[in-house]
């Protein structure tokens, strides 16, 4: 019913609906799956995108789908950060690349 509202671009409600089968199924993957579709149908942020991912391995550990989309939402980083932290890291000295996070931060301790 959820996937139904949401082709028809009704995507407040099928998100409602969505929620309330997790709610109702807590323990069911695949209402954790349709809820994390249709958080990223909706192009939310990346963190509420992967916190929904998370969720379905919370239920499902070796779900294949949450690991890949866990993986590319990840891996998804600034273009820029991602040419310049080699760039970064050897100025820096090799010691100091795994100090940089995936946003580019330099993560101090």
């Amino acid at each position: 019913m959820a996937r139904w509202h949401f082709r028809r671009g009704e995507t407040a409600v099928a998100e409602k609906l969505a929620d309330e089968l997790v709610h109702e199924m807590p323990e069911s993957a695949c209402a954790w799956i349709i809820r994390a579709e249709l958080v990223a149908c909706r192009q939310a942020t990346q963190d509420e995108q992967l916190r929904a991912w998370y969720d379905v391995l919370r239920v499902q550990p070796g779900n294949r789908r949450a690991q890949r989309e866990i993986t590319f939402l990840e891996n998804a980083v600034c273009p820029i950060v991602a040419q310049c932290t080699p760039i970064i890291a050897q100025l820096l000295g090799a010691d100091w690349s795994s100090s940089i996070n995936r946003t580019g931060d330099l993560a101090l301790e």
